[in-house]
C-alpha cells in the first residue's frame, strides 16, 4: 500500500506539471544521486496518524534534493507544491490531502546540494 500513497501524492503533484525537469525517486535515494548533480524527487511514507473503520491518514514525505546554487528556485518549487497541495483535491484515489505542516529547509549536504522537505497528510478509505 505505501507505494499506492506514494503515487497518489505524486500523482497530484504531476496534474500541474510541478515535478517537471526533476528525477523521481520512491523510498530511497542512492550514493551516485547524492553524488551528481541532477535534481531529484524523493517520496517516502513518513508516518500515519488517525484512523479508523471508515477513514485512515498516512504522512508522505516529498524530499526534494536540489542542484547546487539553486536554492532559490528550489524554494519557490516547494512554496509552488505547497500551495497546490493545499487547494488540489486531486484525483488520484485518495479522498484528500492536506499540508502537515509547511516547508522545511534548506539543509545542506556535504556536496553544498539543498534539500527541502514537506510533509502531506494522505487520507485513504482503503488501507
Amino acid at each position: 500500500m505505501s507505494l499506492t500513497l506514494l503515487n497518489r501524492v505524486r500523482g497530484l503533484l504531476d496534474d500541474n506539471n510541478l515535478l517537471d525537469g526533476y528525477a523521481v525517486r520512491y523510498f530511497r535515494w542512492t550514493d551516485a544521486d547524492i553524488a551528481g548533480n541532477t535534481p531529484f524527487v524523493l517520496f517516502r511514507q513518513s508516518g500515519s496518524g488517525e484512523s479508523n473503520e471508515l477513514v485512515q491518514n498516512t504522512l508522505v514525505s516529498v524530499v526534494l534534493v536540489a542542484a547546487k546554487n539553486s536554492e532559490v528556485i528550489a524554494a519557490e518549487l516547494m512554496q509552488s507544491l505547497l500551495r497546490w497541495v493545499r487547494v488540489s483535491g486531486g484525483d488520484t484515489g485518495s479522498i484528500r490531502f492536506d499540508p502537515a505542516g509547511t516547508v522545511v529547509g534548506p539543509s545542506y549536504l556535504e556536496n553544498g546540494r539543498p534539500v527541502f522537505t514537506l510533509d502531506v497528510r494522505v487520507f485513504t478509505q482503503d488501507q
